[in-house]
């Protein structure tokens, strides 16, 4: 009987060992909702991707603060596309791999050119917040975007421009054919909207941007054309170096950019007082005054040292955009039906609007360069 009951004894002890240990142990939380981040991390347009990262990011973690999405945490995953023309396609693959049930970005028309197949073929949806080229408008497939088109931002730039100048211009152009899909639709719609206000556009100037670019023969090609202003489409740095080499052959027009041009802080750190004066138009007003966008930007000054671009606050809600869909919808539903069923939501400048194709249409806001700022242009240059 003692060697029974000393048994016991220790199976006793081992229950209550083993009660005691799972109570110890940590809560095992849920498996957390995976969203993707795709966008340029490195090399010349990097600040346009980081940016966008940066503001999706902080929605992230804004969510997650208070809860996560129905107590389940989020998480975002991030991939880089600038390493080449298969690495947007092989992102959308690594995010959906690691769990993503929609992907925010590309955030260049050229990465969407090679990720749209493969979104397609995965059935995920791509939401890019900065994606404009009307090469992807009216199309039932898996991109959408919180941005609106070239087009519309053709005939936003113009029609300030005519009401600065008050009478029709000339116009040349210079793009980057590193990102075609972008650049090329951007210029066509701008000439057609020249031609439709009475004014006249040159033929372009185009280059592939690189580190062996010859930035003052590109610039005399562009003055010889002896036209009131001069347009250019690039990234922020290349955009900078073309606008040095304006100033110092002495080009004396306006200056009008592309919102690429303008999509971070580099183009101010590259192009110094030779950007002063340069005119573009934002898709979103950096001077709004909706709490929920002045408490937005207070956090993302905090958290990361400077003010938001447009990218950081479309990636934002882009994020907020995607979960909303995700919660709502049903248990037969993709998270891309849900999105277009929706159509209209609440951003941090107020309502967007999403048509059955993806497409948003948002307003554009003037701005230009001063004494080393982006500030708003208004017309007579006040």
């Amino acid at each position: 009987m003692g060697a029974w009951r000393r048994i016991v004894r220790a199976a006793a002890a081992l229950a209550v060992a083993t009660t005691v240990l799972a109570a110890c142990a940590p809560v095992v939380t849920q498996e957390p909702i995976v969203i993707g981040y795709l966008g340029g991390l490195s090399g010349r347009s990097s600040g346009l991707g980081l940016a966008g990262r940066d503001g999706a990011q902080l929605a992230v973690e804004k969510i997650n603060a208070a809860g996560g999405l129905d107590g389940r945490p989020v998480k975002l995953v991030v991939a880089d596309d600038a390493t080449g023309d298969t690495a947007p396609a092989e992102g959308v693959r690594k995010l959906v791999d690691a769990g993503a049930l929609v992907v925010i970005g590309p955030v260049t028309s050229e990465s969407a050119v090679h990720a749209i197949p493969v979104a397609n073929e995965l059935e995920v949806p791509l939401l890019s917040p900065t994606v404009s080229s009307t090469d992807f408008s009216g199309v039932d497939d898996f991109f959408l975007r919180t941005c609106a088109d070239n087009r519309q931002y053709a005939a936003a730039l113009v029609n300030h421009v005519l009401a600065l100048r008050g009478s029709p211009f000339s116009a040349a152009a210079v793009y980057d054919l590193g990102n075609a899909s972008y650049t090329e639709r951007l210029f066509e719609h701008f000439r057609d909207a020249v031609r439709m206000s009475g004014g006249t556009v040159a033929e372009p100037v185009k280059f592939t941007s690189g580190e062996d670019l010859d930035y003052e023969e590109l610039v005399e090609k562009l003055i010889a054309k002896d036209t009131d202003c001069v347009f250019i489409i690039a990234n922020a740095i290349d955009s900078a170096l073309v606008c040095q080499q304006l100033r110092k052959l002495g080009y004396a027009g306006l200056v009008l950019l592309s919102q690429w041009s303008a999509s971070s802080e580099d183009l101010i750190r590259t192009g110094g007082t030779a950007v002063d004066g340069a005119i573009w138009m934002d898709n979103y007003n950096r001077n709004h005054t909706a709490p929920a966008f002045l408490a937005m930007k207070r956090e993302y000054v905090e958290r990361y040292g400077s003010e938001p671009i447009f990218v950081a606050v479309h990636s934002y809600d882009a994020v907020r955009l995607a979960l909303d869909a995700i919660r709502s919808r049903g248990s037969d539903m993709t998270v891309k039906d849900a999105l277009l069923r929706k159509g209209r939501w609440t951003g941090v400048q107020g309502e967007i609007t999403m048509n059955k194709w993806g497409d948003t249409d948002r307003p554009f806001y003037p701005m230009t360069v001063r004494r080393g700022r982006f500030v708003a242009s208004r017309v007579g240059g006040k």
